[in-house]
């Protein structure tokens, strides 16, 4: 009940109210960040445990290590929890209440929850959930001629490109560690863009008045980027034009 969820402490919970009806989880990762200890004889060994009191199970035990570092910075611990989100939605259930603690031997948990209002900015737990659209059909209109590489085309064409950010050394980024840019390719030759009347007409106004017509992206999409900071902050930031949607010429 919400009344014994209140009185228990190390605890917080997810809301899955806003997760679209229309996808599928693939995988759902719970981060949790560990404060580092202030001298060195209080690093040690703990038991860490995460509960999830809807269930009233423990969803993982694992020793971990207090540590410090001459930064002062703690770190973040994950755990998979993709069979218990799935669970709980099937169960219809709105909302994740989870316990965590990591006690030091004077009792101090080194996990930093919601309830740590002076710290808690970037550092509370959260939940990493990833999604795929389920099947269905999907309407080209608009969308240009599609490719990919077994198939030969000399027109005008939305190639699918595949961008890993660890490959830029871009390990900051946490999520997605890799995403579908796509990329326009191909030919505006009039001879080739017949079965597309409007086009075909304004390729030949532009030959006629000596403009040159590429093949270029028609529409583009931004890109939703979980990333730390400099301060190893989480953050979230929309960044425009980095999803190709369409190609034409133009």
């Amino acid at each position: 009940s919400n009344s014994s969820f209140s009185n228990l402490t190390n605890t917080f919970q997810f809301s899955l109210k806003l997760l679209p009806y229309m996808y599928s989880i693939k995988k759902a990762i719970l981060w949790l960040y560990l404060r580092p200890v202030q001298t060195a004889e209080e690093e040690e060994f703990t038991v860490l445990e995460v509960n999830c009191l809807s269930t009233n199970k423990s969803l993982r035990t694992r020793k971990v290590k207090l540590e410090r570092n001459s930064e002062g910075k703690g770190k973040w611990i994950t755990f998979e929890t993709t069979k218990l989100i799935k669970k709980r939605l099937i169960a219809k259930d709105e909302n994740i209440p989870m316990q965590a603690t990591a006690n030091n031997k004077y009792g101090v948990n080194h996990i930093v929850l919601l309830s740590d209002y002076h710290e808690s900015r970037g550092y509370k737990p959260y939940l990493e959930i990833q999604m795929v659209p389920n099947r269905r059909k999907r309407s080209k209109r608009g969308v240009g001629l599609q490719c990919d590489a077994t198939k030969v085309e000399n027109r005008c064409c939305l190639y699918p490109m595949e961008v890993t950010f660890a490959d830029f050394g871009w390990n900051w980024i946490i999520i997605p560690s890799t995403y579908r840019a796509n990329y326009c390719s191909g030919e505006c030759d009039i001879k080739l863009l017949q079965d597309y009347a409007h086009t075909s007409m304004v390729s030949n106004l532009k030959q006629n008045s000596s403009q040159i017509i590429c093949c270029t992206p028609t529409a583009l999409s931004s890109l939703s980027l979980l990333y730390f900071n400099d301060d190893a902050v989480i953050e979230q930031r929309d960044l425009p034009n980095m999803i190709v949607d369409s190609c034409g010429c133009r």
